[in-house]
């Protein structure tokens, strides 16, 4: 096989490649997605960072009222330590404990301690029950930081809702906004081909003698008024578009 038919086929492969691979690339870069109004509404929902922060402030938000509940749950505790001493005797010590504060104001307490060193073993119990009688005793007065905690909640719900609100009413809002323009345009459209065809039998009843010249002045006036109004409205449409527009979407419906 000589150079200029191996040349020839890399030419060919080449011109295939292309024509396979980029014309379909650019095919469907410039093709256009059409969006409808929910559809556009839950592609707000994703990318708005408005909408993302509330998110991650809920997630707090839940964290803060469950650590509220906790007060009021088991505690669990457990030291454990390892001594030795100048004469190489070790000392092991442990110590669980467990309390729980009930939502009157009354705690309960059981701890244990068990020490064992150079073979001997000894161990003790305490149990402790907290009542209180003036100060802290109730069950309103204990439970002031948890109703706060779930009030606090019903608020940051109510937070969420609002800035989730807010985005889909924008969302809407600016949805209908473009399809006004684009309804708009069309209207415009239709009444400039009304003048232009207007203008096509003021020149023919001219020409006849059945018209004055005059009127076909201001019809052609009344086309570049026409004109520019749809220029105006094509500036509009697009301004409220890149409101919206991400460079990859169109969200309107045709």
């Amino acid at each position: 096989m000589s150079a200029r038919e191996i040349k020839k086929i890399g030419l060919t492969f080449n011109v295939i490649f292309y024509l396979l691979f980029i014309f379909p690339s650019l095919a469907r870069a410039s093709e256009v997605k059409v969006l409808s109004l929910p559809d556009a509404i839950d592609l707000a929902m994703v990318q708005n960072p408005a909408v993302k922060t509330s998110s991650i402030q809920r997630v707090v938000d839940k964290f803060s009222l469950k650590l509220s509940y906790n007060n009021f749950a088991p505690q669990y505790n457990f030291v454990s330590s390892i001594n030795q001493s100048a004469n190489n005797d070790l000392t092991y010590a442990a110590s669980p404990s467990i309390s729980l504060k009930t939502q009157s104001g009354i705690g309960f307490g059981v701890n244990y301690h068990g020490v064992t060193s150079d073979g001997d073993f000894s161990q003790h119990t305490g149990m402790k029950d907290t009542v209180p009688l003036l100060r802290g005793a109730g069950y309103e007065i204990n439970r002031v930081s948890l109703d706060n905690a779930i009030d606090q909640e019903e608020v940051n719900k109510l937070a969420y809702r609002d800035s989730v609100a807010t985005v889909i009413n924008n969302v809407q809002a600016q949805y209908f906004k473009v399809i006004s323009d684009q309804k708009q345009r069309e209207a415009l459209k239709l009444s400039l081909q009304r003048s232009e065809a207007t203008l096509a039998e003021y020149k023919i009843k001219v020409d006849a003698g059945n018209m004055p010249a005059a009127n076909i002045a201001q019809q052609q006036s009344k086309i570049v008024g026409d004109k520019l109004q749809l220029e105006s409205n094509s500036y509009s449409l697009k301004s409220d578009y890149r409101d919206w527009d991400h460079g990859h979407v169109i969200f309107w419906e045709r």
